[in-house]
């Protein structure tokens, strides 16, 4: 199974939780980079911070010309001081694609943010982080080990 990861941040704190999960998924982190095509990723882990309410202009732009050949399945995290139930339809509505697949969750954790939230991401939010990443990859790997019996 192919996987990639790839997070847009400003301040660094979705950074840390993209290579927590690029760690158990053995793979690097990468920045969102407007210019790179993917092709044939299987699960592509994808986040970036939420700011006043709204995903970065570079992450939204990432999602909405995302297709099914360059990621056939999507996991999202991110880092917000917001409700996650509000980041998670945010970024649900930016994939354009339906024939995408997407986790049914979402990771997201605190990052600091002016005098809030200090020391965050700390290492139980990276540790989360990085048991998130196993069970989407199983539960992707499952997915994907049905479709191939089906046909």
């Amino acid at each position: 199974m192919r996987i990639a990861v790839r997070y847009q941040s400003r301040s660094g704190n979705t950074r840390k939780v993209a290579e927590a999960i690029a760690r158990k998924s053995g793979v690097v982190a990468k920045p969102l980079d407007p210019t790179e095509t993917l092709n044939g990723v299987d699960l592509l882990f994808v986040g970036g911070g939420v700011y006043a309410g709204s995903l970065h202009k570079t992450l939204n732009q990432a999602l909405a010309s995302l297709t099914p050949e360059q990621a056939s399945g999507v996991a999202f995290f991110c880092t917000a001081l917001t409700p996650v139930a509000q980041t998670e339809d945010k970024l649900r509505k930016a994939v354009k694609d339906s024939s995408i697949a997407i986790s049914e969750k979402v990771f997201q954790c605190p990052g600091k943010f002016l005098c809030f939230k200090r020391g965050k991401p700390e290492d139980n939010d990276l540790s989360q982080a990085e048991a998130f990443a196993k069970r989407t990859i199983e539960a992707r790997r499952k997915a994907l080990d049905e479709i191939k019996w089906r046909e």
